[in-house]
């Protein structure tokens, strides 16, 4: 049994002997002698512990443990699946798979790179979206792992992309905030995969969100600086433009930042502040991308605020790597205003 897979075990031991010990204190604390009782017992005050308050302490320790024992067995329950020991596992049976989704030039139509999105493929069920598998794998302690045993086949498929597209080509990945803490741990992950692959470092682009910039602080230049000393790109992910967020544009190695255009276009506030942040981007001669865009409004709106690059179901959907090799992907710019159609099938 690998390291990875004996630590989440033991935490799952870990977690029912605490909602037994929860029980146990309960009926204990319930059923210490009282009154008379308990004035044989070394040094318990037998004015200080009645009948009363220990059917209290009784039934309150029997309700904190068995609504304890109810959540972890919630969490067990096949409608909500978690990642488990038996599911960090599956890794090493390809169950965890990298799939692709296009990134569009918007003035060309041209493909020019691909993000690499990690999915969980359990057998006999749907594969798990995006954002359930991160808050799934995140919420096991298993995230990290699982997105550096993907960073290698992510670039071995970016490499033969870059030799089929003459050379036009970039992968995006992403990084999180934990990731980020980790430091020198990260850089080491990415310059092996760069080597492995034999990818060249300005095809890969690493994106980190601007929150964790923020919660991080200042001291994260360190890392990116590193990053970006390896020849790679870097882009703010979810960039959203305010005062006190500029100075993240200022990282060394920063050269492009990506908007949620999905998130944040459902009101005339929001939309304002998606141009003010591209504009500010564009000032300071950055690439504007956009993300998850899914209907002609988003398509129109990336284009008028002046992004440059653009993903989302509107221009393709996230696919395996043997689909996306045989996909066809070109989105001619006079058609691209009108409602969307996924670029493969």
């Amino acid at each position: 049994m690998n390291t990875l897979v004996a630590r989440i075990f033991v935490r799952s031991k870990l977690r029912r002997a605490a909602g037994l010990a929860a029980l146990a204190a309960g009926a204990t604390v319930g059923w210490l002698p009282r009154g008379a009782e308990a004035a044989s017992v070394p040094g318990l005050d037998s004015g200080l512990l009645f009948p009363s308050a220990g059917a209290f302490l009784l039934v309150s320790g029997l309700l904190v443990g068995a609504l304890y024992w109810r959540m972890l067995r919630r969490r067990r329950l096949p409608t909500r699946p978690t990642i488990s020991a038996e599911s960090v596992a599956a890794a090493q049976l390809d169950e965890f798979g990298v799939h692709f989704q296009p990134v569009i030039n918007l003035a060309t139509g041209d493909l020019v790179g691909a993000e690499a999105l990690v999915r969980w493929e359990q057998p006999g069920a749907e594969v798990t979206t995006a954002r359930q598998f991160f808050a799934r794998a995140a919420r096991a302690g298993v995230l990290d792992d699982v997105v550096a045993r993907a960073m290698r086949p992510a670039c071995d498929f970016a490499r033969d992309c870059l030799d089929a597209n003459a050379g036009a080509f970039r992968l995006h990945i992403n990084l999180s905030e934990s990731q980020l803490r980790a430091g020198d741990a990260t850089v080491e992950v990415l310059e092996r995969a760069l080597r492995e692959s034999q990818l060249v470092p300005w095809a890969l682009q690493v994106e980190v969100p601007e929150r964790a910039l923020v919660e991080i602080g200042p001291g994260v230049t360190t890392t990116l600086k590193a990053i970006a000393d390896l020849g790679v790109n870097i882009a703010i992910d979810d960039f959203w433009g305010q005062d006190e967020t500029y100075w993240v544009l200022s990282i060394p190695g920063v050269t492009a930042v990506k908007l949620d255009l999905r998130a944040n276009t459902n009101s005339e506030t929001s939309r304002a502040s998606l141009a003010n942040a591209a504009r500010i981007a564009q000032s300071r001669n950055l690439t504007v991308a956009a993300k998850r865009v899914e209907s002609s409004f988003e398509m129109e709106f990336a284009t008028d605020i002046g992004c440059t690059e653009v993903q989302g179901h509107a221009y393709g959907r996230p696919m395996e790597a043997s689909e996306f090799r045989s996909a066809a992907i070109h989105v001619p710019p006079s058609t691209q205003a009108e409602a969307p159609t996924p670029l493969a099938s």
